[in-house]
């Protein structure tokens, strides 16, 4: 059988280019230009002529359609005070010029330990033998199922966690304490001993397992329970303790509590052990954590003001103090050096180490 077209479709056609402003006639589907392939009357065509008729209208558009410039007049649209070029656009431009988004350098010498050089070599290779240490403990069942083990919060339970790192009072829950402290006293003046039993065996049975016995600044971060963790709760953990760290980071240092020092000092330890914990190679998630924590802790290394080490006019009380900033800046050139050399996060140690000044 010869093949052939099934619809004498004409296989030329003028082709035009089309401009926006042309009329409706000028293609008007019934001139003699459009093949006659009007649709007036649809319901009387059948599926032949119908996809007759398709081709030929398709046949009569234009290959290109040229549009009409617009003119933007950008002197109109910067006057109108409501005129915003992109939504949320002034929010992302003020945050991205406001040097949140890099790794900020020390301010001076003095924020950088002694011979700084081999200050990170010692502290890296402590780092690497403490991850073999605890790797070794791990092989020999320390943590394992056969030991003794603690009832641990949830995996998603981020509050839970802090508590257990960092003791009940770790978000200063004064008011959460008041009205426990305002419960016990109720329950010991009842006069019904009976009652008394009954309303404490359920109170105890109520608390969850993990909350019992939590101590007052939190569990310490010891082998055997860095041990019971595995990885996937490991990175959970880790990425609530670094939120809080972020968070507790943009405070000023000078104006924080006794007790707010403390528990900073010690959400860095824990940090610092899960860190040894934290097997390669590291999830974008955890990586991108541990890029966040390093931000907030340069900055917050940026922003703090020492005092000369040769002033001798200083009182006692303000000697402790710088003493304790000392140390605490100590505790974070520990965690930038690891996060942003060990873990490779920070592009280098010249991004990291070296002075805004360039000494």
């Amino acid at each position: 059988i010869m093949s052939q077209p099934c619809l004498p479709i004409p296989r030329h056609h003028p082709k035009r280019k089309r401009r926006r402003n042309a009329s409706k006639e000028d293609y008007d589907d019934s001139t003699p230009t459009g093949g006659g392939a009007s649709f007036d009357n649809i319901e009387t065509m059948d599926a032949t002529e119908y996809l007759f008729r398709v081709v030929q209208q398709a046949k009569d558009l234009p290959d290109v359609f040229v549009a009409e410039e617009e003119t933007f007049n950008q002197q109109e649209s910067l006057s109108d005070p409501n005129f915003v070029p992109i939504d949320g656009s002034a929010a992302s431009l003020s945050y991205l010029l406001s040097g949140r988004t890099q790794l900020m350098p020390p301010p001076s010498i003095h924020h950088l330990p002694q011979d700084c050089n081999r200050w990170m070599e010692q502290s890296i290779a402590n780092f690497e033998s403490l991850r073999h240490y605890l790797t070794t403990c791990k092989e020999q069942g320390i943590g394992g199922k056969k030991t003794k083990r603690l009832a641990f919060p949830g995996m998603k339970d981020q509050d839970g966690w802090l508590t257990f790192c960092l003791g009940p009072n770790w978000n200063d829950a004064v008011e959460e304490q008041q009205q426990s402290d305002a419960h016990d006293i109720m329950i010991h003046n009842m006069a019904d001993n009976e009652t008394i039993a009954t309303e404490s065996t359920t109170t105890e049975d109520s608390i969850p397992l993990w909350k019992r016995g939590i101590p007052e600044k939190g569990h310490d971060p010891w082998v055997r329970i860095i041990l019971q963790i595995d990885q996937v709760l490991l990175r959970r953990v880790l990425a609530h303790v670094g939120h809080f760290l972020c968070n507790d980071l943009d405070e000023d240092e000078k104006s924080r509590q006794k007790q707010q020092a403390a528990r900073h000092s010690h959400a860095l330890k824990w940090m610092y052990s899960l860190l040894a914990r934290l097997e390669f190679p590291i999830h974008r998630d955890d990586a991108s954590m541990l890029y966040q924590l390093l931000k907030a802790l340069t900055r917050a290394r940026s922003c703090l003001v020492l005092l000369p080490a040769n002033n001798n006019k200083t009182s006692t009380a303000t000697t402790n103090s710088e003493q304790e900033l000392r140390e605490r800046l100590a505790q974070w050139n520990l965690l930038i050096v690891l996060i942003g050399v060990f873990f490779e996060q920070g592009g280098g140690v010249a991004n990291l180490m070296t002075c805004a000044d360039g000494q």
